[in-house]
């Protein structure tokens, strides 16, 4: 049931989440704030979602050396490569990277003397206590233009799940899978703006409430 419960929330985080197919001309690309990135072409003729090139991960301000571009190819079929899709609740990365990253957020999370525990649909869990909160880090995605970058924010980056036996967790909101998919919580407070005309991505950080205002 406490999955179910972080499920919902996240959902209604999904309903926050603004995407737009609109003209260039209205994706503001000259404010510093907002990031580039190319979508690349179609490999098959049904694709139905735009796919970005990601080449890193940083945890904090730490690039991940582990992290290899080769680990988000692209192949035909729908395999490998990286999608955003509002529609996936939380993040999957590729197998490979995963394990990077995961790897390296207990490391850190360890240093910080946290403690593990396993709370089911989840890979990495530790208790949650306000000292462990005050320690956690956020990651970039790192996309192949080198400005562009999406920064997810500590409070994307782990979800609290409760629990009879060990009371709340705090747990690290992405899993592994066979291609990557930046979802829907790694999302939240970020504008994205698709241009298919001239296949560009722009993203900016943006409050939610900018588009709920005034919302009974």
């Amino acid at each position: 049931m406490a999955i179910k419960s972080t499920l919902q929330c996240v959902v209604f985080l999904m309903a926050l989440i603004t995407t737009h197919l609109i003209p260039p001309a209205d994706a503001d690309a000259g404010s510093p704030k907002v990031a580039l990135a190319s979508i690349l072409p179609a490999l098959d003729a049904h694709e139905s979602q735009y796919y970005v090139s990601l080449v890193g991960i940083s945890l904090d301000a730490k690039r991940l050396t582990r992290i290899r571009p080769e680990m988000f190819a692209r192949r035909r079929g729908g395999q490998g490569g990286c999608v955003i899709d509002p529609g996936t609740p939380l993040t999957v990365l590729a197998r490979e990277a995963y394990r990077v990253v995961e790897d390296a957020v207990w490391s850190d999370l360890r240093r910080n003397r946290a403690e593990r525990i396993q709370r089911q649909g989840y890979g990495l869990c530790v208790r949650k206590t306000a000292e462990i909160k005050r320690h956690l880090q956020s990651l970039s995605f790192h996309f192949a233009e080198e400005t562009a970058r999406l920064v997810v924010k500590p409070e994307e980056l782990f979800t609290a799940v409760e629990g009879r036996l060990h009371g709340p967790a705090l747990c690290f909101a992405m899993s592994p899978g066979e291609r990557t998919v930046i979802g829907a919580l790694q999302q939240v407070d970020t504008r994205f703006v698709y241009d298919l005309k001239d296949a560009k991505l722009s993203f900016a950080s943006e409050p939610c409430s900018q588009d709920t205002a005034g919302v009974d």
